[in-house]
């Protein structure tokens, strides 16, 4: 019942109210340089229509306690007029995007949004003045609380009132620094802050000028905390002090201190702005890189608690949540998330999940994520080849084999398609195509990583070669190792593929030695000498990495040189 009577105690402000205020405003046409300021529809979750009615009780008292030749009160009728033609509800809570384009059409200049609650017996407004040419230049109101909503109303009003005083001065403010006058905006800005204490619209323009100035990160660092200490969602301030944290702990990576407090405000940046991807994007890297990325979690959870329903800041909060490693919060925020809003399913989407399943021990769930991934998009060649890994784990190797095929179909140099396949070949024992597969991915975005695999697949071989083994398995093993050789990015790696050429040699050299004397083949005993040969000049390369085996090798190529060459005067006469 209290609800009741309150709403209609907003009504009947808003009734006489209006009709002295506004109507008057309407017949009456400002000057074309007077201030133009917009009231919106505040959010409520309240019952019935008090975001509508506490717009409307403001829209009237700042009409009564501004002159309208100093500012212009762009009437109800003329916004509700520009929403339905756009497709809103007259009634509809704006985001600060869709408040700016709507601002622009309107010629507005400011324009006011906040939310309205019932806290018991007493009504509480929280409202934001923000600049139509940039939405992101806010400045939060303390919030009005009182038993008769018109006298929060009123309250509100008088703060506003007082807070518009910056205005002008940081309107000077930016002229000047657009005119690269940087005293006369710090002054401008300064004056401001004088007029209106509390000032973070006229801050964060003597901060731009800071900035632009290259004044020191001590000097930038507490103009940006003075105004988060008075708006915590401020994007410039935070990016400032992100930016600041993040020099430090580059410079001093052992003071935790530093990266904490960057992952703060980047993480406060984010959920201020969480429709900026590419933001967003560099943000959650940079955290996944610091030392603590937990830091972050309580920052976006806090907010998205704060905004139910906003898609894009639980888009951030499931990235933070799997920079942070957390992946079972990361998945039941990401189930969360497209249920919300099915566009949020989007190819990265399917990606991550199938990480985040993967990371938390459930290859099968990972696995149907990326089937569904791919059921929706069936021609992303990334997702068929995350299809075939999980296939290949789950032992499915020719059906694997073929998804390859039909990414690498879809995009010859997909991602590690033809690195894969090459993986799958040599599941299969199938040299020859696995080799094919690794001199393709060479020639694509995997060049950098061809070398390492080659390296593995040879060194596997090369365990199973026996003195029995066809010729042609060690001529399959050298092969790989060979193309290790060329292809390793690092030098560490060439030398390990070196290494094990001489180490294949000479079990090479052994085995035909042996065959050589005994059937008295001179060719054979020749190619014995080839090998202890090739050897020489490839086991002193593990050296660093494997003294003892090369060690051991080398003297064991002490006998079995001359030992060659002595078989080699007895059998070739």
């Amino acid at each position: 019942m209290s609800v009741r009577i309150s709403q209609i105690a907003w009504f009947g402000l808003v009734a006489s109210g209006m009709a002295g205020a506004v109507d008057a405003q309407v017949a009456r046409q400002p000057d074309p340089n007077t201030p133009r300021m917009m009231v919106l529809t505040f959010r409520t979750n309240t019952p019935g229509n008090s975001g509508v009615q506490a717009a409307d009780a403001l829209r009237s008292r700042l009409g009564s306690d501004i002159p309208y030749k100093q500012l212009w009160q762009i009437p109800n009728t003329e916004i509700n007029a520009v929403l339905e033609a756009s497709g809103y509800r007259k009634d509809e809570p704006l985001s600060s995007n869709d408040a700016r384009e709507l601002g622009r059409q309107l010629r507005a200049d400011e324009f006011v949004q906040g939310n309205v609650r019932k806290d018991g017996e007493s009504w509480k407004i929280e409202a934001t003045l923000h600049l139509v040419r940039d939405p992101s230049l806010a400045q939060p109101l303390s919030v009005a609380t009182s038993a008769k909503p018109g006298d929060a109303a009123k309250a509100l009003a008088a703060e506003l009132v007082e807070a518009r005083k910056q205005l002008g001065p940081e309107k000077n403010c930016v002229n000047a620094a657009r005119d690269k006058n940087w005293d006369k905006a710090m002054a401008s800005a300064r004056e401001g802050i004088a007029l209106f204490p509390k000032a973070v619209i006229a801050r964060t323009c003597l901060l731009n000028a800071m900035f632009e100035t290259k004044a020191t990160d001590d000097a930038q660092l507490a103009m940006a905390e003075e105004i988060l200490a008075i708006d915590s969602r401020s994007r410039r301030a935070l990016s400032i002090a992100g930016d600041i944290y993040r020099r430090r702990n580059l410079a001093t990576p052992t003071d935790t201190a530093n990266a904490n407090k960057m992952i703060q405000a980047y993480t406060g940046l984010i959920a201020a702005d969480p429709t900026n991807t590419r933001l967003v994007e560099d943000v959650t890297k940079a955290i996944a890189g610091a030392g603590n990325p937990g830091v972050a979690l309580p920052i976006i959870r806090k907010a998205v608690e704060e905004n139910p329903g906003d898609a894009a800041l639980m888009r951030t909060q499931f990235l933070v949540e799997l920079a942070a490693r957390e992946t079972k919060a990361a998945i039941t925020t990401g189930a969360a998330l497209v249920a919300l809003d099915t566009a949020m399913a989007d190819s990265s989407y399917f990606f991550r999940m199938a990480a985040a399943y993967q990371a938390d021990s459930q290859p099968a769930k990972a696995a149907e994520e990326i089937a569904r991934g791919v059921a929706k998009f069936p021609d992303n060649a990334s997702l068929l080849v995350f299809a075939a890994q999980a296939q290949r784990t789950a032992g499915q190797t020719q059906q694997a084999i073929e998804t390859l095929k039909k990414a690498l179909a879809l995009n010859p140099n997909v991602e590690k398609g033809q690195l894969q396949l090459a993986q799958l070949y040599n599941d299969l024992k199938q040299p020859d195509s696995a080799y094919a597969a690794l001199v393709a991915a060479d020639k694509g975005v995997d060049s950098t990583l061809v070398g390492d695999v080659a390296l593995s697949f040879g060194n596997s071989m090369q365990r199973e070669l026996k003195p029995e083994s066809p010729e042609l398995d060690y001529a399959t093993v050298v092969n790989f190792l060979t193309f290790a050789d060329a292809n390793a990015t690092s030098a560490e790696r060439r030398q390990q593929a070196k290494f094990l050429i001489g180490a294949v040699s000479v079990k090479r050299g052994q085995a035909l030695l042996k065959a050589g004397g005994e059937t008295r083949n001179c060719a054979l005993v020749k190619k014995a000498s080839e090998q202890f040969a090739i050897a020489q000049l490839n086991v002193p390369a593990g050296g660093r990495f494997a003294p003892q085996a090369a060690g051991q090798l080398m003297q064991a190529l002490a006998q079995l040189t001359p030992a060659a060459a002595q078989t080699e005067k007895a059998v070739c006469k």
